[in-house]
C-alpha cells in the first residue's frame, strides 16, 4: 500500500483500466470481443473479476483512506461504474461518478469517481474534440470537465482526457492530439476569465510523452504546470528497466499517463507512478518487468491493465467535511 497521507490532503488518481467492458452487447459499439461467446470469452465471472481488480487497485493506492478523486479511461458504460462503486470492495467508500458519452467506435469513455464529502459536485460538461475536421474517419473521446466544491470552499475543476492514439504513427496522429490540447486550453482560458486564480487539474492518458508537442502546448498556452516531468515510481526498483513509466511498449517504458495543474493548485511537486509488485509481471521477450494485463493476447491470465496508475496529493489546510449531497 502507499504511505499514510497528511490529513487535509486530496489524493487524485488517474488509471487507464484497459477495456473495462461489461458482458452485454451494445448494438451501437464494437464490443463483440467482450461477450460470453466473443473471442475473449468475456463471461459474467470474468467481468466481475475485472471490476474487483480495478477496485483493488484504487483501494490500494489510497493507503490509509480511499482516494478522493479517481479519473478513469477505457470504461464502456454506466453499468461498469455502478458495479465498481456499488458491487465491489469499494462499495463502502460511497463514491459517486460522472462519465462522458462520446462516439468512440469501441464505446470506451472517460469517467471521474469522487467522494462527495470532499468534493461537492457543482457541474459537469463534455467538450468534443472535432478531429473529423482534420481526418474524416477519425474519432476522439470528449474531454470530461467536472467542477466541485472542496473542503476549503474553493472550486476545483477537473478535466479527464483520453487523447487520440498513435495509431498510424506518432507523427501522423500528432495533429489530432494538438487539437485535443486546444480544447483543453479553451476550457482553461474560459475558467481563467471567471476566476483570477482557478484551481485546475488536467489528467489522462495523453498518448504522448511529457515533452510532446500537445502537452507542451498546454504548458505554454494555458500556463499549466506538468507534474509528469519528475514522475517517479512509488516502490523501489533495482534497475531503470524495472519501472520508469506507466506503460511499456516493446521493452521501452513510456509516461503516457499524466497530470498538469494550474499554478494555484497546492500540489506535491511530482507525479507518483504506482508500481506495486502485484501490478507487474516479468517481460518474457525484452526482459525486466511490465504491467500485468488481464489478457496476454487472447489468453486470459487474470491481471489488471497494460497501464500503471498515477497519482498526486493536493495539500489543503484541514477543514470540516462538506455535507453529503
Amino acid at each position: 500500500m502507499s504511505s499514510p497521507r497528511q490529513r487535509g490532503s486530496l489524493r487524485v488518481v488517474f488509471y487507464n483500466t484497459e477495456n473495462l467492458f461489461d458482458f452485454r452487447h451494445d448494438s451501437l459499439t464494437a464490443d463483440l470481443d467482450y461477450l460470453p461467446d466473443g473471442r475473449r470469452r468475456w463471461t459474467p465471472w470474468r467481468y466481475m473479476e475485472k471490476v474487483r481488480r480495478v477496485a483493488e487497485v484504487i483501494a490500494s493506492i489510497g493507503g490509509d483512506r480511499a482516494p478522493e478523486l479517481v479519473g478513469l479511461c477505457e470504461v464502456e458504460n454506466d453499468s461498469c461504474l455502478r458495479d465498481l462503486t456499488r458491487r465491489s470492495p469499494l462499495r463502502g467508500v460511497g463514491y459517486r461518478y460522472v462519465m462522458s458519452h462520446g462516439d468512440d467506435p469501441r464505446g470506451i469513455d472517460v469517467a471521474l469517481l469522487y467522494r462527495p464529502e470532499h468534493f461537492r459536485l457543482l457541474g459537469q460538461a463534455e467538450h468534443a474534440v472535432p478531429v473529423r475536421q482534420l481526418r474524416a474517419d477519425s474519432h476522439a473521446r470528449p474531454v470530461l470537465h467536472v467542477s466541485g466544491e472542496l473542503l476549503t470552499g474553493d472550486t476545483l475543476d477537473v478535466l479527464v482526457c483520453h487523447w487520440p492514439s498513435r495509431l498510424g504513427g506518432a507523427r501522423a496522429s500528432e495533429p489530432l492530439r494538438q487539437l485535443a490540447a486546444s480544447v483543453v486550453q479553451a476550457v482553461c482560458d474560459s475558467l481563467g476569465r471567471v476566476r483570477a486564480h482557478p484551481l485546475i487539474v488536467v489528467m489522462g492518458d495523453l498518448n504522448e510523452p511529457p515533452d510532446g508537442k500537445a502537452v507542451s502546448q498546454l504548458e505554454r498556452g494555458a500556463g499549466l504546470v506538468s507534474l509528469t516531468h519528475t514522475a517517479r515510481p512509488v516502490f523501489p526498483v533495482r534497475r531503470r528497466s524495472d519501472c520508469s513509466g506507466s506503460y511499456r511498449y516493446k521493452g521501452r517504458w513510456e509516461q503516457l499517463d499524466q497530470m498538469l495543474v494550474s499554478p494555484a493548485v497546492p500540489s506535491s511537486p511530482s507525479l507518483n507512478i504506482y508500481n506495486a509488485p502485484f501490478l507487474l509481471e516479468k517481460e518474457p521477450v525484452y526482459g525486466g518487468l511490465r504491467p500485468f494485463r488481464m489478457f496476454n493476447g487472447l489468453r486470459y491470465q487474470g491481471g489488471y491493465s497494460d497501464h500503471l496508475p498515477v497519482y498526486t496529493d493536493i495539500l489543503f489546510p484541514m477543514q470540516p467535511s462538506l455535507p453529503s449531497q
